[in-house]
């Protein structure tokens, strides 16, 4: 089975929407530490956070990701997620994960809020939960079955899950950049 995942990242008056359409990668157990990975690297080396920059790792990394252009509609999606980055604002970094749910035989799915973080600190946790979350699945799954080569391992994702709370750690002593939000687009003088 395939899921899709529906992002919409905003950065000053710029948004896009994509949609992923992949196995488990659209899931907040994936998509989590791949944003927050994503904001990490662009902030440790001093790049703006722009839509542009996304959509070129978007291209690089899913091949099927699709753009939508009008509507940005989350039709049939199993995930949402809403990536903000904001120089104004002293979050910089916001990030609002969600699943459809049902509640119970032939109840309507609805959308519930898997996940959400205000900071660049609460990013980098929310990512270490994710992983958490996946090393627990991960031990259950290496119980039942084996483990397909390249698989990562229990303690694989536990080493990941320790990173990303390295980093929210760091936030917090304030030893690790923060995000460089894009400048607002000037208006060029008329002539």
């Amino acid at each position: 089975m395939r899921d899709t995942a529906v992002l919409t990242i905003r950065a000053r008056d710029t948004t896009a929407t994509f949609r992923l359409t992949c196995r488990s990668w659209a899931s907040p157990e994936y998509q989590v530490p791949h944003l927050a990975t994503f904001v990490h690297r662009r902030a440790s080396t001093g790049q703006p956070l722009t839509v542009a920059a996304y959509a070129d790792l978007a291209d690089a990394l899913w091949p099927a990701a699709e753009r939508i252009r009008a509507s940005g509609s989350d039709d049939g999606a199993h995930h949402r997620y809403q990536l903000t980055f904001d120089r104004r604002s002293e979050d910089r970094v916001t990030l609002r994960a969600e699943s459809r749910a049902t509640h119970g035989p032939g109840a309507p799915y609805r959308w519930q809020t898997v996940c959400e973080a205000h900071g660049l600190a609460a990013l980098y946790r929310e990512a270490a939960e994710m992983m958490r979350r996946r090393a627990r699945f991960m031990c259950g799954f290496a119980r039942a079955y084996r483990l397909p080569p390249g698989y990562p391992t229990e303690a694989d994702l536990l080493r990941q899950r320790d990173r990303y709370q390295r980093w929210a750690d760091r936030v917090d002593a304030g030893t690790l950049p923060a995000p460089v939000a894009p400048e607002p687009v000037q208006a060029r003088p008329e002539r």
